[in-house]
């Protein structure tokens, strides 16, 4: 029995700065995708699809998703999204937000400043080739190419 949904057919518009909505796994089980809105961080067909969970908490820290989230929540890898231009390690992803691919403390300088957000994701959300294609398909996500920085600092 296969536990995902696959399609060899690219869906239209998927790619980094989509936004998708969890609908239905399609097995009628709750899990940590249950009403997730995850913002596509780094998209790279072939090599690298991930997505962070922008909208979901445990005990006040955010969880980006299943991958390197760990139960003891100070060994969890840390995915990190922030509104700063021009800082060294970080890809933009939408106007106005940036995914941070180096050390923390790189943005230390900026941690104190109303002005700069700076939010930490707790692991990850990541798709093989075809597998989130497949599911968007399925009607398991809704997709929007329409997201702004405000959707994403909202939660």
């Amino acid at each position: 029995m296969n536990f995902f949904h696959h399609s060899d057919e690219h869906e239209e518009g998927l790619g980094l700065g989509s936004l998708i909505t969890h609908i239905d796994d399609g097995w009628g089980r709750p899990g940590i995708f249950s009403e997730s809105k995850v913002l596509m961080y780094d998209f790279i067909r072939g090599d690298s699809i991930k997505g962070v969970i922008i909208n979901k908490k445990i005990r006040d820290k955010r969880v980006g998703g299943p991958v390197g989230l760990s139960h003891n929540l100070d060994q969890c890898e840390i995915i990190i999204l922030h509104n700063i231009p021009d800082v060294p390690n970080s890809k933009r992803v939408i106007n106005g937000v940036y995914w941070h691919d180096g050390a923390a403390s790189d943005l230390q300088p900026y941690r104190n400043n109303a002005e700069y957000k700076i939010r930490e994701y707790m692991g990850f959300a990541s798709w093989f080739e075809g597998q989130l294609d497949g599911e968007i398909q399925s009607g398991g996500w809704e997709m929007t190419n329409r997201v702004a920085e405000e959707d994403v600092w909202r939660y």
